[in-house]
């Protein structure tokens, strides 16, 4: 009874190919992302390579669009640092030189505005607290010194001309 039991279980056992195309059917995976799935999921190594290399020859992943089209979704979203958008694509699973060729994407100025975004989402403008706790709020949030003293810079001003008004 035993013996058929664990026979049934591996006819309904998904392949590695077919649970890989599963995950990916409800969202983009990086290659190192669903390698760690599958694993959890009881996979073997080799039945993993196979599948992820399958995959990559039909197109289904591909790290580098992928890293890129996140990458460009976080600046969009003006919320974080470059330096926070990289930890996160790193934790995803995406190679350090993949990651750090994103970069290049991202400017001073959009730095400068992702922080006072940051900064105007976070404090009031009524409220005038000290700079300093402005530029330590910045700081945790992984901006650079100089995108964190033009935003303080700028929300300062903002925050004088609402008090003027």
């Amino acid at each position: 009874m035993q013996m058929n039991q664990t026979l049934n279980q591996k006819k309904n056992k998904k392949t590695a190919l077919v649970q890989a195309v599963d995950l990916l059917s409800k969202r983009a995976h990086s290659k190192k992302n669903l390698e760690d799935k599958l694993k959890i999921r009881g996979y073997e190594k080799t039945e993993i390579t196979l599948a992820i290399a399958r995959l990559t020859e039909l197109g289904y992943l591909n790290d580098e669009e992928l890293c890129q089209r996140q990458f460009q979704r976080y600046l969009d979203e003006s919320k974080y640092s470059t330096k926070y958008i990289c930890c996160k694509l790193l934790q995803k699973g995406f190679s350090n030189s993949l990651v750090n060729s994103c970069k290049s994407f991202s400017s001073d100025e959009r730095e400068a505005a992702a922080a006072l975004k940051n900064l105007e989402l976070k404090f009031k403008k009524t409220v005038m607290p000290e700079p300093f706790k402005f530029m330590k709020y910045l700081y945790t949030k992984g901006f650079e010194e100089k995108a964190i003293q033009h935003a303080v810079t700028a929300f300062q001003m903002i925050c004088k001309e609402d008090d003027v008004e």
